[in-house]
């Protein structure tokens, strides 16, 4: 897997030009306040703009800001208190482009450097231990899974259903990758993979509003059992109002499993195991789930096992096949 850098040094004939000096993206902290330039263009105005928010996530080679960030801010400078550049602004997503993403100023100017040396190779190769359990990300990836429901001792009726997944895109930045997930029935998922694991950082699921705090962690790397963490985060039913709130505890069980499933026979799986407790706001129903994932080198999750232990319901969540389109 590589990863390209969008980055260019440029030169400027002429002397006197104004210049913002260079911070050291490697002291910021979480909580600290920082300003994005740019020009986001649709606003009536040529002049640059400006936004603020705070560090809310600092990531291998990259953090995440609270700060607006429209598409013309890409490239912009993101400045903290002090009026030094500590990175360089690249994504936004989420409702109001509230979660962005800014490429670690430290990051780009070793790119820089290396850029000046006319001999340097302008490609790098991204590997980290424990990506392999994700598989390629690159654009067409596709996937079909089945999912099977067991009513356990509800009384409603048993059922399954097929649907497919698809890499729609793709943005390699310094340190990691930012990739979109669409399925056969319109619901996107935007994923981020870098040294520290995999994070979801937003979704657009209809009929429902899904805020994360944090980033969610998805699995986390070096990937070795006993590896434990916790996630929150909110859904609200845009139809009825309703607010749910998910606490989720995670930990790798172990990376030595056999999964057997329509897709094939698989030694060598990531096992995780996660307890859901998810509460309804305005009442006492508090619902509990416990959930099984099977991760396999090359191919990513291949099966999840979801059980709700007091009314015995079960859903099993398997691949039937997968292709890899060339980027």
């Amino acid at each position: 897997m590589e990863r390209w850098i969008d980055a260019a040094v440029l030169k400027v004939e002429g002397e006197g030009f104004p210049t913002i000096p260079m911070g050291d993206s490697g002291t910021l902290r979480q909580g600290q306040e920082v300003l994005v330039l740019g020009f986001p263009g649709g606003v009536g105005t040529e002049e640059v703009s400006v936004t603020r928010g705070i560090v809310g996530a600092v990531r291998t080679g990259w953090f995440q800001t609270d700060a607006t960030m429209l598409p013309g801010n890409s490239g912009g400078p993101v400045v903290d208190r002090e009026g030094r550049v500590v990175g360089l602004a690249t994504f936004g997503t989420g409702q109001f482009f509230k979660i962005g993403g800014v490429v670690a100023i430290n990051s780009v100017r070793r790119m820089a450097e290396t850029a000046l040396d006319p001999g340097a190779p302008r490609a790098q190769e991204f590997r980290v231990t424990g990506s392999e359990y994700i598989g390629p990300i690159v654009v067409g990836r596709k996937r079909a899974y089945r999912i099977t429901y067991d009513p356990g001792t509800t009384g409603n009726k048993p059922g399954s259903a097929e649907y497919t997944t698809e890499v729609t895109q793709v943005t390699n930045l310094a340190g990691g990758i930012l990739y979109t997930i669409k399925d056969s029935d319109g619901d996107e998922y935007y994923n981020y993979l870098d040294a520290d694991g995999l994070f979801r950082v937003a979704e657009n699921v209809k009929p429902w509003k899904v805020s994360y705090r944090d980033p969610r962690r998805m699995l986390l790397f070096p990937p070795c059992p006993g590896i434990a963490w916790r996630n929150q985060w909110l859904r609200q039913n845009t139809s009825s109002g309703a607010v749910f709130q998910y606490t989720q505890s995670s930990r790798i069980e172990s990376t030595n499993e056999q999964v057997s499933i329509p897709a094939g026979n698989f030694n060598q799986a990531l096992k995780e195991v996660s307890a859901i407790e998810v509460i309804e706001a305005g009442s006492n129903q508090t619902l509990r789930f416990l959930i099984a994932s099977w991760w396999v080198p090359g191919f990513g999750s291949v099966r999840s096992v979801q059980e709700n232990p007091q009314t015995k319901e079960r859903w099993v969540n398997e691949l039937l096949s997968a292709t890899t389109q060339a980027p």
